[in-house]
């Protein structure tokens, strides 16, 4: 077998010279520790008959690939926590990858959403208009292009995208992906598209303007020292009735394990921040695109044992991802976007203020009690 290779161009750059980096191509199996949909492959055990959750505990699996096994350069494997996006469900597409240094290798998608995504990273990381650096602090930072020989069969190079994995550094991600807008097609779109998308999420993409892709959560309860997840599917989003839509939220903090309000308070403060940057931005208007919050369950609960607040600040990462449909805004408001950001920021907040009130009233009655 021919060696592989991956040539990497960086950001800001546009080229840079042809460097093997693995030996050759291999089944990563001793490596794969994949977070799987599927009691096939591990011990995944569905919650409910509409398997809109499963407890998973994975163990060593062979590398899927959309449905069929390919080979990888030695050193990459599929990235555990991905719970949404192509590749994550045997769709036919490249999984997105992990490199042994933590960063990840995302699938550059065909013409034209793969074109417009890299000129998207490329151009916004070189620009140094003002407009441009408040939207780059808040998706993942990008390090350029790597090719990657792949080998199913025959060895193909192909292309990836090199980011910061945003969970870098936690050991227990608990992790949420909602896709933002009303409409989550860009103006190219055609009428079959356009009534696809229509389909589905109906009780919150048209009504809030988000869509809940996935979670994976671990316990965060302080006398639990496990690593097992729940992985919520993409069917939990699709079945979730608006007037059902606070569970999103109770879920993702793990509610029944009382989660710190001061976690809700990190999170909720940077949603905010997040919306404040793109509300007075006029260049873009961002179609399907994604918030991904993660946080640190282990950190949680160092935090419920400790009460240092920096383990929490330190253990919440939220980002803006995937740009496969973005286009210039010629000086409007990104209404579409905004709406669904709103919105998810609206319903937090809200559970928010019930945990304060929930902790208001325990303070008060404790405090009848030593009277």
């Amino acid at each position: 077998m021919n060696p592989t290779t991956t040539t990497q161009r960086p950001a800001n750059s546009s080229s840079s010279p042809v460097t093997s980096l693995f030996s050759n191509a291999v089944k990563n199996e001793s490596n794969s520790r994949n977070i799987c949909k599927s009691s096939n492959n591990c011990n995944g055990k569905s919650d409910n008959a509409n398997v809109f959750v499963r407890s998973v505990s994975c163990g060593v699996n062979d590398l899927e690939n959309g449905g069929g096994k390919a080979k990888y350069p030695r050193g990459l494997m599929p990235l555990k926590i991905q719970i949404a996006g192509h590749g994550s469900e045997g769709d036919g597409h490249r999984a997105i990858l992990k490199r042994e240094d933590g960063k990840l290798l995302k699938p550059v998608q065909a013409p034209p959403k793969g074109v417009r995504e890299v000129e998207f990273y490329e151009s916004i990381n070189k620009s140094k208009e003002a407009v441009d650096l408040v939207v780059k602090r808040n998706i993942p930072t990008y390090y350029g292009i790597e090719r990657v020989g792949v080998t199913n069969g025959v060895t193909v190079m192909e292309e990836f995208l090199v980011l910061r994995d945003i969970t870098e550094g936690f050991e227990l991600p608990n992790v949420m992906d909602v896709k933002i807008g009303a409409k989550t097609w860009g103006p190219d779109a055609t009428e079959k598209k356009i009534a696809q998308e229509s389909s589905k999420y109906v009780g919150t993409k048209g009504p809030l303007g988000f869509s809940v892709l996935g979670m994976i959560i671990h316990n965060i309860d302080i006398d639990n020292t496990g690593s097992e997840a729940k992985m919520y599917e993409k069917s939990f989003g699709k079945n979730l009735k608006t007037e059902d839509v606070h569970l999103v939220p109770e879920i993702f903090f793990d509610d029944i394990h009382d989660p710190p309000v001061e976690l809700i308070e990190v999170v909720v403060d940077k949603m905010s921040r997040i919306l404040e940057d793109f509300e007075s931005q006029r260049k873009y208007k961002i179609f399907a695109s994604s918030l991904l919050l993660s946080y640190d369950a282990a950190a949680v609960r160092r935090f419920k044992k400790s009460g240092s607040i920096g383990d929490l600040q330190d253990g919440v990462s939220i980002r803006l991802i995937d740009f496969a449909h973005v286009f210039m805004a010629n000086g409007e408001r990104d209404d579409n976007f905004l709406f669904g950001l709103n919105n998810l920021l609206a319903l937090f907040t809200s559970y928010l203020n019930k945990k304060r009130k929930n902790k208001s009233s325990i303070v008060n009655v404790n405090g009848k009690d030593q009277d």
